[in-house]
């Protein structure tokens, strides 16, 4: 039975959408799915990592960063594809889109330009302000290149994760005072320590100041290396 579309008054065989129209009007006037022209988007300009929706995601490649941004606008019911090219820091996007209705594939593209905002992420921006949640205060018999070869090994676990850095190292009489930005690091350091070594460690903390009402300690390990 043929049909009559409201919009463009051709008749058809069959209506789509919620308008019943024909399946020309309603690719070219109904959104599959709701993408702006222009959508902006954080991110590091020291390691590249990006925000979407208050999470910061790691930058694993150009495409990884696309389907991220895009993901956030996706329907169950619409299959999505994209192409894109970038052009400086922008990226300009094709997004083929398919649905099913009422027994037929139909199909709509929409172009939109993901627009990065700077902003450094925590990481960077306490790898670059010299953050330090513990001090080791190392002492003892170790020697020059014996100290350079914990500071690689602490270097390899940088590269790693960013937030876990040395943010100074303090040469001192008797030995090193080396400031570490997590206990993460600081674990990872006093066990390569107790490898090589018999360490006396001792663990305090001391107060720094105060956050929303709550107390702040810093954590301080003097782990002196027996003879």
């Amino acid at each position: 039975m043929e049909k009559f579309c409201p919009r463009c008054g051709k008749t058809v065989e069959k209506v789509h959408g919620p308008k019943n129209v024909c399946a020309d009007c309603y690719r070219t006037t109904e959104d599959f799915v709701e993408i702006p022209e222009e959508i902006e988007f954080i991110q590091c300009p020291v390691c590249g990592n990006y925000r979407i929706e208050n999470v910061w995601k790691d930058f694993e490649g150009d495409q990884k960063l696309v389907y991220d941004v895009l993901k956030q606008f996706e329907k169950e019911e619409v299959e999505m594809a994209v192409s894109f090219k970038k052009r400086r820091n922008k990226y300009i996007v094709e997004v083929m889109m398919e649905v099913q209705d009422a027994g037929d594939t139909i199909r709509q593209v929409k172009n939109t330009e993901l627009v990065p905002k700077e902003k450094q992420c925590k990481k960077c921006s306490r790898y670059q302000g010299g953050y330090f949640e513990a001090i080791l205060q190392l002492r003892g018999k170790i020697s020059e290149d014996m100290f350079g070869e914990l500071m690689e090994k602490a270097g390899r676990m940088t590269s790693k994760d960013r937030s876990d850095f040395v943010s100074n190292v303090e040469e001192i009489h008797g030995g090193y005072d080396v400031y570490v930005s997590s206990l993460k690091m600081l674990r990872s350091i006093l066990e390569d320590l107790n490898e090589e070594f018999d360490v006396d460690e001792n663990w305090s903390r001391e107060l720094v100041g105060r956050k929303d009402g709550e107390e702040i300690y810093r954590t301080v390990v003097s782990a002196r290396i027996i003879d």
